[in-house]
């Protein structure tokens, strides 16, 4: 039998966090592959003294005090538990982690096994927000049914991992509200993302992976609850469209919202083409395009309002793309794909025009873009157009 850092224990604390987190279980035993860490035996940053008097105590007081589940950043109090069991406290108890040698050492040196049968206790490897928010979205259904959940900073980190941690817990925290309501979110965004998201979610019962190309953050993955998401942007994460560092056939989808324009006209059907190439089975692009006359009329007006938006400066300089362009690439490799208007010109003039009212009263502006989101988002769709919708058909043609 194969032991984790040189104990049984691993082993069987593997086996209970396989049966609700099965692909941590496969990244863990990668790493332990490679090099089998050594047991914990002080926590980072040093300190041992001061925190083993005080702060280890005042932790696990504020995690068992609390009556809504714990964000808990920091693997290390889980070792000095006074009374280890699956009385936590809080309905559940998530521990993030980015460090796996760190992970490795706690799942070697200490048993969490009745804590992870009993559902109480979560364990998370994350190396950026995006990752941490990916995730948490197995257990919505309990972060979801309480309160808004604490967040807890292991005060024996280092300063600069804290800090860093700290960004992490309000993303964490946006992302979990943002679920509970996802039509708050502006009238021009979700009607963006939300028809894509609702094709998305017709195509399967099970679990795909998702490939938002340009996406900067979470927020189109989280209309997106049942399926894994990961965000290529050249700003975000460091990944250019124009060379997907992945596999053929890696995600059973892959989308860009409002990415072309922002593309130099050369390298436009470059990225399409790395997007069909990394696709399993659909592949969604929307945008403004150059046929929709009346878009290039709005953004001419949006770039002279506001001069300083770098984004809308784009728009103009680089030109819109061309569905033609694109329908006659996909024409030549003998791809289906289908284009239809998402949102009218003047309903998505007006949702701009909103933006002032958002900064200045966000109470109201919530409550009258989820009223309009759920009751009018969907009689906004069709000509003439700002935004369309191309969505390309690869599953057939891989199979021919």
């Amino acid at each position: 039998m194969m032991t984790v850092a040189g104990t049984a224990v691993g082993e069987r604390n593997l086996a209970a966090l396989a049966t609700h987190q099965p692909e941590l279980v496969d990244r863990l035993r990668r790493h332990w592959d490679d090099a089998a860490p050594s047991p914990l035996s002080s926590p980072p940053g040093g300190g041992e003294g001061r925190v083993r008097g005080n702060l280890w105590g005042e932790v696990w007081a504020s995690i068992r005090g609390s009556s809504t589940p714990v964000l808990l950043f920091g693997a290390d109090p889980l070792v000095r538990d006074p009374a280890r069991d699956a009385s936590f406290g809080p309905p559940l108890l998530i521990v993030v982690e980015r460090e796996a040698d760190r992970l490795a050492r706690l799942l070697g040196s200490v048993d969490l096994v009745p804590s992870l049968q009993a559902g109480r206790l979560a364990l998370v490897l994350a190396e950026h927000e995006l990752e941490l928010v990916e995730a948490l979205k197995p257990f919505l259904p309990v972060l979801l049914r309480s309160a808004t959940p604490a967040t807890i900073i292991f005060p024996g980190l280092p300063i600069e991992e804290a800090e860093q941690y700290r960004r992490w817990g309000e993303e964490a925290v946006r992302f979990i509200e943002f679920s509970r309501d996802p039509a708050v979110l502006n009238i021009e965004l979700y009607q963006r993302f939300k028809p894509v998201a609702d094709r998305i979610n017709a195509l399967s019962d099970a679990r795909l992976t998702v490939l938002d190309v340009g996406g900067r953050d979470w927020t189109f993955s989280a209309f997106l609850p049942r399926h894994r998401g990961v965000v290529a942007d050249l700003e975000t994460t460091g990944i250019d469209a124009r060379a997907l560092p992945y596999a053929e056939a890696s995600f059973d989808v892959v989308t860009a919202h409002h990415l072309l324009e922002h593309v130099a006209a050369p390298d436009r059907m470059p990225v399409v083409a790395e997007m069909v190439r990394v696709a399993r089975r659909r592949v969604f692009v929307t945008g403004p395009f150059e046929e929709n006359p009346f878009a290039k009329e709005i953004d001419e007006l949006l770039v002279r309002l506001e001069p300083d938006n770098r984004y809308l400066q784009e728009h103009a300089r680089l030109g819109l793309p061309s569905i033609r362009e694109i329908e006659d690439w996909l024409s030549a490799k003998d791809l289906r794909y289908r284009v239809e208007p998402l949102t009218r010109c003047n309903a998505w003039l007006l949702a701009l025009a909103l933006t002032p009212f958002q900064q200045a009263r966000p109470q109201e502006f919530r409550e009258v873009t989820r009223y309009y989101n759920e009751r009018f988002s969907e009689l906004d769709r069709g000509h003439p157009p700002y935004q369309s919708l191309i969505e390309i058909e690869v599953e057939q043609w891989r199979s021919n």
